[in-house]
């Protein structure tokens, strides 16, 4: 999914419902989300920072 799909997405989602990442627990969804959207967003373009992507991606998969 191309990031600017993904971030549309993302937005209308319910961020209170909790979510795990790796093997973390998330504490505050709607700051993580927040986060990496900002991360990706200054960055865009930058392959450096393709986990940033992949970690938004699997919470969007946990959200839905």
């Amino acid at each position: 999914m191309h990031y600017d799909e993904l971030k549309k997405k993302i937005i209308q989602l319910n961020l209170n419902k909790p979510i795990t990442i790796g093997s973390f627990n998330v504490l505050n969804t709607p700051k993580f989300i927040d986060s990496h959207i900002s991360t990706l967003d200054s960055h865009r373009g930058n392959a450096n920072f393709s986990a940033f992507y992949h970690r938004l991606l699997e919470a969007y998969n946990q959200l839905k």
